[in-house]
């Protein structure tokens, strides 16, 4: 049955609390760190069978690991000042750091990047010369990776690294989180492939390039466009466009969405027959939904009509899939909470306050089988398991919440736009980080 809209937008904080008290409930402790259970899937031998679950630790990563439990204790702390609250958030954090000492992987969902961005943040937040100097310094060791180690997209590439140092460029006036965003954007721009419309990146080895936010070209023009609006060197911005063309070119009149083309790779267990077409996902990560985000952020830069009528039909067939019975689980990735972030920001961006309709219907629903009933959901690995998470699990469905309480106050975390101006202190020497007063500091500091 469709979705049906219910109670008043008064109870979205009050769910992302009863959300934050699960997290506390669930912590598991040792001496002043806290972490949390979560499920992952084992794949068997025969692979009609579904996966394995099994429980692990969470990593470190803002995907599916700490960070992004503490980027959801963030956010709550600002709204509600609780005890527990405290508690769990300086937990977390001391987690985190011991986990940093020996950092893994790329990219800002996958990698260090997005777990600096979060160190960052709870250090300044919680008056934390520790957290942010590491925080810091993750950010700085980009710089001296060898450039072979570069991976190219959103998730797990230079894309998202971009997004998180152009913003802490504008927090933190460094020239050199601008340079290394500028030196993996001409990596990106030399990476890019020709195609028959526009150019596009290969990120999975035996695959056509990938349409999409999270491994595809959408998410890789997108980081472009952005450092363009920085930098204003003139290969970014053609690089962007390039990349935006070809998944205009990629685009399936008759599905209403752009083609999955993961679709069509033997070694992921998946493969075509002869005369099929394409899958095509309705997803933050794959298909409409992320790539109508894109396409909203381009229009308000460029004022461009073929972007805003990309953008519209993005949510219209986002809008036609915004069923559980279609969407069968909560989660930000795949899930019905990403694809309702695309109407809060179509609202917010279009200045059209009807977008703001099925995202409601979406929370009122929620908070009514979580809250009112204590219902098992679907998480993003498809099953009822209570995942901590920010991106298959409740930790994203709390920063919906929060979004759906004050979209202003709560920026998307799903496209990285959240980039405008907002310096705070000129760091010249990043060992001076402890001499500085984070009491002034605080009093100067803009919160977003």
């Amino acid at each position: 049955m469709p979705l049906q809209a219910g109670p008043a937008p008064a109870i979205y904080l009050e769910a992302a609390q009863h959300i934050g008290r699960q997290l506390c409930r669930d912590a598991i402790w040792c001496e002043q760190s806290c972490n949390w259970l979560s499920y992952s899937g084992e794949e068997q031998a025969d692979a009609r069978l579904p996966v394995r679950p099994y429980a692990r630790a969470l990593q470190q990563d803002l995907y599916s690991g700490l960070s992004g439990v503490l980027f959801f204790l963030n956010a709550l702390r600002r709204v509600i000042q609780e005890p527990w609250l405290k508690k769990i958030q300086a937990g977390a954090l001391q987690a985190l750091l011991k986990m940093t000492e020996n950092p893994t992987g790329s990219g800002m969902y996958a990698g260090t990047a997005g777990t600096a961005y979060v160190l960052i943040t709870a250090g300044r937040e919680m008056d934390n010369p520790q957290a942010l100097q590491r925080g810091l310094e993750l950010l700085r060791a980009l710089a001296q990776r060898p450039s072979s180690e570069n991976r190219l997209d959103l998730i797990d590439g230079s894309a998202g690294e971009i997004l998180i140092l152009l913003r802490m460029h504008r927090d933190f006036p460094n020239e050199q989180f601008l340079d290394t965003a500028i030196t993996l954007g001409h990596w990106l721009v030399q990476a890019a492939v020709p195609q028959t419309m526009g150019k596009a990146w290969v990120t999975i080895e035996g695959a056509r390039p990938l349409t999409g936010l999270a491994h595809g070209a959408a998410g890789i023009a997108h980081a472009l466009q952005e450092l363009y609006q920085e930098t204003h060197i003139p290969a970014f911005l053609e690089a962007a466009e390039q990349g935006f063309a070809y998944e205009a070119g990629c685009y399936d009149v008759e599905a209403g969405n752009w083609p999955d083309f993961r679709s069509d790779v033997p070694e992921l267990g998946q493969g075509l027959a002869p005369g099929e077409k394409p899958y095509c996902a309705t997803a933050w990560c794959h298909g409409a939904p992320g790539i109508g985000l894109t396409r909203l952020r381009a229009w308000e830069l460029t004022g461009k009509q073929a972007y805003l009528d990309e953008a519209n039909q993005a949510l219209k067939t986002t809008l036609e899939t915004q069923q559980f019975e279609m969407m069968p689980n909560i989660c930000l990735c795949h899930g019905l909470t990403g694809n309702a972030d695309l109407f809060i920001e179509a609202a917010r961006i279009l200045k059209d306050p009807k977008w703001m309709e099925p995202a409601r219907t979406v929370a009122d629903w929620l908070y009514q089988k979580r809250v009112g009933e204590s219902a098992a959901l679907l998480s993003g690995i498809q099953t009822e398991y209570d995942l901590p998470d920010l991106m298959l699990g409740w930790s994203g469905v709390g920063y919906f919440f929060l979004r759906m309480h004050d979209v202003e106050r709560f920026p998307s975390i799903l496209y990285g736009c959240n980039l405008k101006k907002n310096r705070i202190m000129d760091i010249t020497d990043l060992s001076d980080i402890n001499m500085i007063s984070f009491t002034q500091q605080q009093s100067n500091f803009i919160r977003t």
